[in-house]
């Protein structure tokens, strides 16, 4: 049970993390990518 617990957390904190980088990398920098390409 603890373990399960333990790895559970581990497992929401690296989906969370993941989430939020991708987010970071692809979201701001994308959109604006994409404004400029339909611009064109």
């Amino acid at each position: 049970m603890c373990i399960q617990q333990i790895g559970h957390r581990r497992h929401n904190i690296s989906t969370q993390t993941y989430t939020q980088g991708y987010m970071d990398l692809t979201g701001p920098h994308y959109r604006g990518s994409d404004r400029s390409y339909l611009h064109q």
